[in-house]
């Protein structure tokens, strides 16, 4: 299931190609971006044909373009509203991934008119597809690589193999996008993929908005490109679910996350099996299992149906242990395949195809994911990485190993290194209203994040749902009221009818981090 995609934003790499040599010296000629303020520009918009969707409430639904004047790419957007009047508010989504578009085609455009029909809100929702992401001019797949990696599923080969068949696969993608880019205008290349770029071109849509009184709601990585956009003069609000602080990223947080994600799995099947349940223990047990004999799983690509063969090998066992705290709805069900493998097979296989078909997900752009992450993640000393590598006993194989591989220490990338600091961005985000949630069980970005934030940024609110895990905030049926009543400057009420205590528990924490009702 190509682990090395998922292990972390940033792969591959142990030796550098010629194609990789060419990026380099791109890299050398324009240097580390230093800027850590946003240059004034704006957007151009043009109408463009919407979906027909189905639209019972007759909301106000507007599709257009717009010409990003900083990187110069054109991409989608929508806007919708409950009438044809703008509304005195316009909230701004700001996606995660990086990578994941497609979020103006017509399944998420219908996904959003729903939400809104749903949730009633006060105020305009624009929704748009950010450069490089599917739906904008300056999107493309390497379908070699996807292919490649989504074929080695079928092999039972160590992720060493794996990264070995890839790597000069890999390389020659980015370096085929680089000068796609190029050829279309776009003089720098890959290296415009950043938080700090994409803050830049969110800046200009921002300010070619009609709009006096503009609100982002940024979602995992997308938090990052809303907190840098948010010096605009006409942002008065961040909402940041699933906060990636700026200082975080690169192989550190790889390797905290694999500590991490065992500790959470401990505590949750302790709370949903019972305090005798060795998470650890049952996990090891079923991986040396696989160690002995791998297993066979075949599953659906969606949507269109086309049968894919999964071999199950250790390392492909931790990437599903760790996708599967995203949604830790589906955790009791792993667990009790990890007590009894036999009788859970077709739950298995269920967990399985969900992850195959995530970690493959056509809307997403793996390259631009891998540039943006490396781009914005400072470089790792070996040595540094090698005491913190030595401290991890858990996971399929010698974590130290790891960095040799990793694409993101390689000369191909222009590194940022810190674009603001804590002080500086409090600085800049200074009369900001901000709202921040988060999941308990979020092995990406963990609560304790969203605690640190919560002081770093003098935000007003963090919401940390109990039985939740990545980004979920959009899901929660209170989340429209929640959202009207914090851009309208209003008081925040956290319960409504809708959302089962059992579901979406919630523990509610002041500006000073004290727990409110």
């Amino acid at each position: 299931m190509a682990v090395a995609l998922a292990l972390g934003a940033c792969e591959r790499a142990p030796q550098r190609s010629d194609s990789a040599s060419e990026l380099k010296k791109t890299a050398e000629q324009q240097g580390p971006v230093q800027q850590t303020k946003l240059q004034p520009n704006k957007a151009t918009l043009s109408p463009s044909r919407c979906w027909d969707l189905l639209n019972d409430n007759g909301l106000n639904l507007q599709c257009f373009y717009w010409q990003d004047a900083h990187l110069e790419q054109r991409s989608r957007a929508l806007r919708i509203s409950s009438s044809l009047v703008p509304a005195e508010h316009l909230l701004i989504y700001v996606a995660g991934g990086p990578g994941l578009g497609a979020l103006t085609a017509e399944n998420w455009a219908q996904y959003w008119l729903d939400w809104y029909a749903e949730h009633k809100p006060g105020f305009d929702l624009l929704i748009y597809d950010a450069p490089g992401v599917k739906g904008s001019s300056a999107y493309w797949r390497c379908s070699a690589y996807e292919n490649t990696a989504l074929a080695l599923t079928s092999q039972n080969i160590s992720l060493k193999n794996e990264v070995e068949q890839l790597d000069a696969l890999l390389k020659t993608c980015l370096y085929d996008y680089d000068q796609r880019l190029k050829k279309q205008g776009l003089e720098r290349g890959l290296h415009a993929f950043n938080a700090l770029d994409f803050a830049e071109s969110l800046q200009g849509l921002v300010n070619a908005m009609a709009y006096d009184s503009v609100h982002l709601w940024g979602v995992s990585y997308g938090t990052r490109v809303a907190m840098l956009a948010g010096e605009n003069k006409k942002v008065k609000s961040l909402v940041l679910d699933g906060v990636y602080p700026l200082s975080k990223g690169g192989l550190f947080e790889q390797l905290n996350s694999v500590q991490r994600s065992y500790r959470l799995h401990q505590r949750l099947a302790k709370e949903l099996m019972g305090e005798n349940y060795d998470y650890l223990t049952q996990y090891q047990n079923y991986e040396a299992q696989l160690k002995q004999q791998t297993q066979t799983f075949r599953v659906q690509l969606w949507p269109s149906g086309e049968p894919l063969t999964i071999v199950l090998t250790p390392e492909r066992l931790y990437q599903l242990h760790f996708q599967l705290l995203y949604a830790p709805q589906q955790a009791k069900l792993w667990y009790r395949f990890l007590q009894q493998p036999a009788k859970y097979q077709k739950a298995l296989q269920r967990m399985l195809e969900t992850v195959i078909n995530s970690a493959f997900d056509r809307d997403f752009n793996s390259l631009l994911a891998i540039t943006a992450n490396c781009q914005d993640a400072a470089p790792v000393a070996k040595n540094d990485y090698d005491k913190l590598a030595a401290q991890v006993d858990v996971g399929p194989f010698d974590w130290q190993w790891w960095w040799q591989v990793d694409i993101c220490g390689d000369d191909v990338f222009a590194v940022q290194q810190n674009i603001v600091d804590r002080d500086q961005l409090t600085t800049l985000l200074k009369n900001k209203r901000i709202l921040i949630s988060g999941g308990r069980w979020d092995p990406v970005t963990p609560s304790a994040w969203a605690h640190e934030s919560l002081g770093d940024l003098n935000a007003e609110w963090l919401l940390e749902f109990q039985h939740q895990g990545h980004a979920s905030f959009a899901s929660w049926p209170c989340a429209g009221p929640v959202l009207d009543r914090f851009v309208s400057g209003e008081t925040l009420r956290f319960k409504c009818k809708q959302a089962s205590e059992a579901f979406w528990q919630l523990l509610a924490f002041d500006q000073a981090g004290q727990p409110r009702n």
